[in-house]
């Protein structure tokens, strides 16, 4: 399709689909395995499958080397843990681990060609972009939720959670990698016809890396104060410690674009009526008003410096009345 003074025009089509029609199917369950003691806290075990069926890279016409179809991703994950209420019932207590065994992950990256297969000869580079399905990448971690009373009206509460993960057998190019290396590639000039020569990035090896946007320890505590009024009504002081570690931004694992751990503190205090019927809540959000990255990539390649991300939020302030009226 082209425009001629404005009116487009359709010289060839060719069809980008699939001869045939393409299945997947796979059985998925979960088998658990509970235990409560005597002072009724559960123990459990449980293991389940997951599916997620094939997905297609697109071309018309077809790329050698890409594949049309990209295998399905079926995981498996182990699971441990228990849950109760320990000295005399002011703690709850719950915590697990996990194994998540992905025998196929789907990643769209910039590759090399299956089978060494290059792509056209106009193409300034012998790698493509487009989707694969990647083995053996693991998942696990540990993570713990807690509640605590200090006295009827004071408790605390929060969660501890500890997530890493291992990239299978997996080479693609990373944007903006520092240690990039280059080498050059013979290809025709797509205006004159001629042989020339283009530099391009090489694919690395980023087997054993970790996920992208995964931090390793993320944690969360508050501290809940309850103060009953002389009129019945009460006032509820909430402050909370939250904490991100630090994460890559890509499954590169550069440790130059590595993301640093922040922390952040909100508070409010709330009074509700004695009816329950009317409420006034003033909050404070990113109290100390510290800015970090909920996501950041290097978007230029060949040695360029372009990046692209999104910080947090300043500090906010604000007052929400409820009201709620008996019907």
């Amino acid at each position: 399709m082209f425009s001629f003074i404005g009116v487009p025009l359709v010289i060839g089509y060719q069809d980008g689909g699939l001869d045939e029609a393409v299945d997947f199917d796979k059985v998925v369950g979960q088998l658990s395995v509970e235990y409560t003691t005597d002072a009724d806290n559960m123990i459990y075990g449980r293991i389940s499958t997951g599916h997620k069926p094939g997905v297609f890279n697109f071309a018309s016409p077809p790329v050698p080397g890409v594949p049309t179809v990209v295998e399905e991703s079926t995981l498996t994950n182990y699971e441990a843990g228990f849950k109760g209420n320990y000295l005399d019932g002011r703690l709850q207590l719950a915590a697990s681990a996990f194994f998540m065994d992905y025998d196929k992950m789907h990643l769209e990256a910039l590759q090399v060609l299956e089978s060494g297969f290059v792509p056209d000869q106009f193409n300034t580079t012998p790698l493509a972009e487009f989707v694969s399905a990647i083995p053996d990448t693991e998942v696990y971690g540990v993570e713990l939720e807690y509640q605590y009373a200090f006295s009827d009206t004071t408790s605390l509460l929060g969660f501890y959670a500890y997530t890493d993960s291992e990239i299978g057998k997996h080479s693609s190019v990373i944007l903006g990698n520092p240690d990039a290396q280059f080498e050059l590639y013979d290809h025709l000039d797509f205006e004159t016809g001629e042989m020339t020569q283009s530099w391009y990035e090489l694919a690395t090896d980023q087997t054993g890396n970790m996920l992208p946007s995964q931090a390793k320890h993320k944690a969360s505590t508050s501290v809940l104060h309850n103060m009953p009024l002389d009129n019945g009504s009460r006032v509820d002081l909430l402050v909370t410690w939250a904490y991100n570690g630090s994460w890559y931004p890509t499954i590169g694992n550069v440790d130059l674009y590595k993301i640093p751990a922040h922390s952040r503190f909100d508070a409010s205090a709330t009074w509700t009526s004695a009816d329950e019927q009317l409420s006034a809540q003033f909050y404070i959000n990113n109290l100390t008003d510290e800015i970090a990255l909920n996501e950041f990539i290097a978007s230029g390649g060949h040695g360029g410096q372009v990046f692209l991300g999104s910080p947090t939020n300043h500090r906010e302030m604000g007052l929400i009345v409820r009201w709620m009226p008996e019907l």
